[in-house]
Order: C-alpha cells, then sequence, then structure tokens
C-alpha cells in the first residue's frame, strides 16, 4: 500500500518564482492601471519538496487580490481522561505550534487535530469608501487600505470561512 504525500505551501503574496510572474505576467499587465497595484497580493499555491524547496513550474493563483489568510485548528486539548476536550487554537497561541510545523523527530501533535478553520478574505479591485471600519478581533477584515494615495483608499473585503473535518481522524481514538 502507498500513500501519496504532498507538501503545499499556501500564502497572500505576490508570485514569486520566474515561471510564475512570467505565466500571470498579461493578468497583471491588463489590471495595471487599477489603483493599489503596486502592493497587490494574491493567494499563491506552490508544491515543496521533502526538503522545502519550492518545486519549480508549481506555483499558481488560488484567489486575485487575498489581503487575509488564517487557519485556526480544533484540536484535542486534554487527552488524560475518558472524555477529552477540544479547543479553538488561533496562530497566536502558544499550543499552536505544538500541533503543526515539522512532525519528524519533534514532539508535535498533529494527529490530535480533528478539523481546520479556514479563513479566506479577498479585496475588491477598485476603493469604495474614504474611511476604514473597525474590525472585530479575529473576525477578518471589512476594509482593506489599498494605499492609492487617493482620498479613496479604502476596498471591501468579502470572507469566506470553513470548517474542514480531517475525516482521516474519524477512526482514530480521540483521547490519543
Amino acid at each position: 500500500m502507498i500513500n501519496v504525500v504532498n507538501f503545499i505551501q499556501y500564502e497572500v503574496r505576490p508570485p514569486q518564482t520566474p515561471t510564475a510572474i512570467a505565466g500571470y505576467k498579461n493578468l497583471f499587465t491588463n489590471s495595471a492601471d487599477a489603483p493599489g497595484e503596486a502592493g497587490r497580493t494574491e493567494l499563491t499555491r506552490v508544491e515543496l519538496d521533502i526538503d522545502g524547496q519550492v518545486i519549480d513550474g508549481t506555483e499558481e493563483i488560488v484567489a486575485e487580490y487575498a489581503v487575509d489568510l488564517n487557519l485556526q485548528l480544533i484540536a484535542v486539548t486534554n487527552k488524560t481522561d475518558c472524555c477529552p476536550t477540544l479547543s479553538l487554537i488561533s496562530p497566536g497561541d502558544p499550543t499552536y505550534s505544538t500541533f503543526t510545523g515539522p512532525v519528524f523527530n519533534s514532539l508535535n501533535s498533529p494527529q490530535l487535530i480533528r478539523s481546520v478553520r479556514v479563513r479566506l478574505g479577498v479585496r475588491s479591485r477598485e476603493a469604495d469608501r474614504t474611511a476604514t471600519i473597525t474590525n472585530p478581533a479575529g473576525q477578518g477584515l471589512f476594509r482593506f487600505n489599498i494605499g492609492s494615495g487617493t482620498t479613496e483608499t479604502f476596498a471591501r473585503v468579502r470572507t469566506f470561512q470553513a470548517d474542514v473535518a480531517l475525516h482521516n481522524q474519524a477512526d482514530v481514538l480521540w483521547w490519543q
């Protein structure tokens, strides 16, 4: 039996590899007149080899004008009794690294993750307001300063959120 493992990195940034820059050149050329294009970011996806190096030709844009990507974990945090405790863990939490990162020769416990809460925010191309709206803590962005240098610098942000259950963990004992 063989189980293929792919290492994929998602990041909010402009394309980085020469192949991706050349491949998406027309996309950026055609929108060059929009305000805030100099600081434009996308949700990019790239495959990594076993050493964490980018595999040439695998970078692609998943979402244009992405401004926010957040991954929270729902994981078992108390496994000392028969009724485990599930907790929502944000990237700023000190225990986040207990469940993420390299697993070889470490004490990390990714097998205790039961689901991942994914939040993605994408902005509109054009500014639509001259002032921002205060963003509630932990709920993503409502407006994004595109830095166009004009009085209308804030663009609307649409936020998508989903809880993704890890079905490959379904038969694992919850308290292990």
